[in-house]
C-alpha cells in the first residue's frame, strides 16, 4: 500500500500521474477537473452528435461488429433493450 501511495505522489510531482496516462492512451472520455471558460456556456448538444452509435445490452455479435466496421468512435453508450436507459460506457479495446 505504501508503494501505491508514493507512486501516485512521484508521477503527480513530475507531471501527469499514471491513471491520467492510462486514460489519455486508451482513448477514454474523461471530464476534466476544471472546466475551460470557453465550455461554461456550452451545451451537451453542441459537442455531441444526433444520433449516437449505441450498443444494445443484450446485442448480437454481428450488431456490434457492423457498429466498429461503420465508425471509428473509440467509446460507445450501453443502453438497455428499449435503449431509454444508459448502463455504462464500453470502449472499443473492450469489445
Amino acid at each position: 500500500m505504501i508503494v501505491v501511495i508514493v507512486t501516485y505522489y512521484t508521477g503527480h510531482y513530475f507531471g501527469h500521474g499514471i491513471l491520467d496516462i492510462q486514460i489519455e492512451l486508451g482513448h477514454i472520455p474523461f471530464v476534466e477537473e476544471e472546466i475551460h471558460t470557453s465550455m461554461w456556456n456550452q451545451n451537451a448538444i453542441d459537442v455531441m452528435t444526433e444520433s449516437p452509435k449505441t450498443i444494445n445490452v443484450n446485442g448480437y455479435v454481428k450488431d456490434i461488429v457492423n457498429v466498429l466496421k461503420n465508425c471509428k468512435h473509440n467509446g460507445f453508450p450501453v443502453v438497455s433493450n428499449n435503449k431509454k436507459t444508459f448502463l455504462g460506457i464500453i470502449t472499443r479495446d473492450e469489445l
